[in-house]
Formats: C-alpha cells, sequence, structure tokens
C-alpha cells in the first residue's frame, strides 16, 4: 500500500478507513497463505475465482447466480467442527460447491458421506478432478457432484449439514429453504452452516429452524479472520425435541 493510497484513505475515511484497509490487507495475506498450502498438499485448483459470465453455458438460474470465491480453508474447517450431526450417519451438502473445496474439508472432518450441488458443468467437472485427486474413492468415503439447481435438488433420505457461501440469490434460496423444511418434516435433522448470510432472513422467519449460538473461539476468529459474518440453524423437531427434554 502506498503512501498515496494512505493519504487518501486518510483524508477520505479517517484513522478508522486506514484502519479497516490495513485489516483487509492482512485477512487476504493471511487467508492466501493457508489456501495455498491447502491446494498444494493435493495439486488442487480450488483457489481462483471464476466469473459466471465468462462460462459459456445457459441456465435459468444463472442471472441470480453469484460468481465463484472460495471459501478460505481455515474458515470452512472453523464452521465444520461446529456442526452438532453423526458425520458418520449424515450427509454433508454444499450448495454451489463450486471446485470442491469445502467438500474435501468436510471429508477430512470426518464425513463419510458428500454431496456437490454445482450448476455450472465446468466448475463442477473440476469439483470431480479435485475430489478424486483428494479424496478418492474408499470405502469410507462416498461422494458426488450433481449438477442440478440447488433448489430443484432432492436431499438423500438422512439427517443432512448444508453448508452455503452465499451461493445465489433469494429466488434460488426459497425452493431450497422449501425443500429443507420438507426434508425436516419427514423426520430428519437439518442443520444449515451459511457463511456470507445475505438471506438468512429467509431462515429467522420459519418456525423449522432455531438460530444457533457459535462457540466463542468461532465467534472470534469470524470478527479478527473474516470479512463476514455466519449462520448456523437446526431444524427443529416438537417430537423429538420433547422427548429429549
Amino acid at each position: 500500500m502506498g503512501r498515496t493510497t494512505l493519504f487518501e484513505t486518510l483524508r477520505t475515511s479517517g484513522l478508522r478507513g486506514i484502519f479497516t484497509r490495513l485489516h483487509d490487507g492482512f485477512i487476504y495475506r493471511h487467508h492466501k497463505r493457508y489456501n495455498r498450502q491447502f491446494d498444494n498438499e493435493f495439486d488442487l485448483d480450488t483457489e481462483e475465482s471464476i466469473v459466471l459470465d465468462s462460462l459459456d453455458f445457459e441456465h435459468p438460474s444463472k442471472f441470480d447466480a453469484v460468481d465463484y470465491e472460495a471459501t478460505p480453508i481455515q474458515i470452512v474447517r472453523r464452521l465444520i467442527r461446529q456442526a452438532k450431526l453423526d458425520p458418520k450417519s449424515s450427509t454433508f451438502i454444499d450448495l454451489g460447491c463450486g471446485k470442491g473445496r469445502v467438500l474435501i474439508a468436510a471429508a477430512q472432518a470426518g464425513f463419510a458421506n458428500l454431496i456437490g450441488v454445482e450448476f455450472a458443468k465446468d466448475v463442477a467437472e473440476t469439483a470431480q478432478k479435485n475430489l478424486r485427486r483428494a479424496i478418492g474413492t474408499t470405502d469410507n468415503t462416498n461422494w458426488s457432484v450433481e449438477t442440478i439447481d440447488a433448489g430443484s435438488f432432492i436431499p438423500p433420505r438422512q439427517d443432512i449439514v448444508v453448508f452455503m457461501y452465499n451461493p445465489f440469490g433469494k429466488s434460488v434460496l426459497e425452493p431450497v429453504v422449501k425443500w429443507m423444511c420438507e426434508h425436516s418434516a419427514a423426520g430428519f435433522r437439518v442443520e444449515v452452516l451459511y457463511y456470507n448470510p445475505q438471506h438468512k432472513n429467509l431462515f429467522d422467519n420459519i418456525e423449522r429452524f432455531r438460530s444457533q449460538k457459535f462457540s466463542v473461539s468461532t465467534r472470534f476468529v469470524l470478527s479478527i479472520l473474516s470479512w463476514h459474518d455466519a449462520a448456523w440453524y437446526f431444524s427443529t423437531h416438537k417430537e423429538i425435541d420433547d422427548a429429549e427434554h
């Protein structure tokens, strides 16, 4: 950051503006280091961003999708550790899985069943290639990447942990929340980890989901090492909850 930039920032935004710019630069360099280490470990390609308009494909939901930007690996691991559901008996689902970074981290955290949902075929193929390199084909981990619109996805009939990094707008998220509610009503637990929750009101405004509080350490990490907030939800099951209490 040059002197002119610092001076201009001080003149237009004051000391708070300088602090914000320095903090943003620190976050960027910090995550760049760990993201590069993650990719180099398995010779992966998960770091580079993708502008969806640069991809030659048409889809009704393309207008409401968000360009691909990988979740910082340290943030991913921190959020996944918060999950309550048993990783051996539930399925981890990444909606808008991009190049597969979150799915690989979930496998490393012990999840035995993984599903990535990515509507852009070229990006989904990159995710599959990365998963083959990092996880391969083993008896301990089952994974797939489905090239489908998230709103049309049908979850497996078991408890699910759903991860999202603000992958799409409200028009796509509304049907997603609908099938989550239907899945919960069918008797399955649904846990949602929502990073950069631009449309968290869709969860806050329904009784089916209850907001969860992150641990103190996770809240600290999000405040210091993240540009974005995160939200955590767990489906409510009155009959089961009453029995547990």
